[in-house]
């Protein structure tokens, strides 16, 4: 069974995309929580990490060392999570990596080409 949890410590933004999520019709999207075990996939998708002291978006010591995690930040390079989450030895990736496998389709999209050219 494959599934989406949303965690995020601001709820009204959280049930929100849960809203939009699940008006797809996609998969089952729902509320999650601060711990990842038995996901596949865990991503950071707030500022978490940017700022020297701020709390890791989840329970690292729940992590699976099998589990991908990625991180949307750019800065610092190797954020707290990704640091935690290689240490485990899981496979990761940085905010940069996904910014340089996507930036040929966001510079598309800020100057209004449909991708074809």
């Amino acid at each position: 069974m494959s599934e989406l949890a949303i965690h995020d410590s601001a709820t009204e933004r959280r049930d929100a995309l849960i809203g939009r999520l699940n008006g797809l019709g996609k998969a089952s999207v729902r509320v999650g929580t601060a711990d990842p075990a038995g996901f596949d996939f865990i991503a950071n998708a707030t500022p978490a990490g940017m700022t020297d002291g701020d709390p890791l978006p989840v329970d690292v010591t729940r992590l699976a060392p099998s589990a991908y995690c990625g991180c949307v930040i750019t800065k610092p390079e190797v954020s707290p999570f990704i640091a935690a989450a290689r240490e485990l030895g899981g496979v990761t990736g940085t905010g940069t990596d996904m910014y340089e496998q996507h930036q040929s389709i966001i510079v598309d999209f800020l100057l209004g080409h449909n991708g074809q050219g």
